[in-house]
C-alpha cells in the first residue's frame, strides 16, 4: 500500500483537486451554451425579420402604385435594424471574447495549482525519504500524538 493512499490529507486534496476540475468544467459548460442560445436567438429573430421585410417588399413590388415615400421609410428602418442586429453581433463578439479570456486565465490558474500540487508531493516524498520516518511515527488526523 502507497503512503499516499492511506494519507487522509492526500485524498482529501484529491477530492478537492476533482471538485476544482469539476467546477472549471461547469463553468465552461455554461458559458458555451448560454453564447450558442444567444446566437441561436438572434438568429432566430434576425431571420424572422428579414422573412417580415421581404413580404413586405414583395407586396410592394405588386402594387406597383409608385409609393416610393413608403419605400424610402421601410429602407430606413431596415437599415436601423440591420445596424441594431450588427451591434448585438460585436457585443456577443466581445462578450464571447472576455469569456475566451476568462476561460484561458481558469485553465492557467489550473495548471498552476497543478504544477503546486506535483511539487508539493515530491518535497513531501523527499522529506520522508530523507528523514525515513517509520509508518508508527507518522501523524494521522485522527490520533491525538
Amino acid at each position: 500500500m502507497s503512503w499516499m493512499q492511506g494519507n487522509h490529507s492526500m485524498e482529501s486534496l484529491k477530492n478537492m483537486h476533482q471538485q476544482i476540475l469539476h467546477n472549471v468544467e461547469m463553468v465552461q459548460d455554461r458559458s458555451s451554451k448560454i453564447l450558442q442560445e444567444q446566437e441561436k436567438d438572434l438568429l432566430r429573430a434576425f431571420r424572422a425579420r428579414l422573412f417580415d421585410v421581404q413580404t413586405e417588399l414583395e407586396k410592394e413590388k405588386t402594387r406597383k402604385d409608385g409609393g416610393d415615400s413608403a419605400w424610402i421609410e421601410r429602407t430606413r428602418r431596415t437599415e436601423a435594424e440591420l445596424d441594431w442586429a450588427k451591434e448585438m453581433a460585436d457585443r456577443l463578439d466581445r462578450v464571447n471574447q472576455g469569456l475566451s479570456r476568462e476561460n484561458l486565465r481558469l485553465k492557467s490558474q489550473f495548471k498552476s495549482q497543478e504544477d503546486d500540487r506535483k511539487f508539493l508531493i515530491k518535497q513531501l516524498v523527499a522529506i520522508k525519504v530523507k528523514i525515513k520516518v517509520p509508518e508508527c511515527w507518522s501523524v494521522s488526523p485522527h490520533k491525538n500524538v
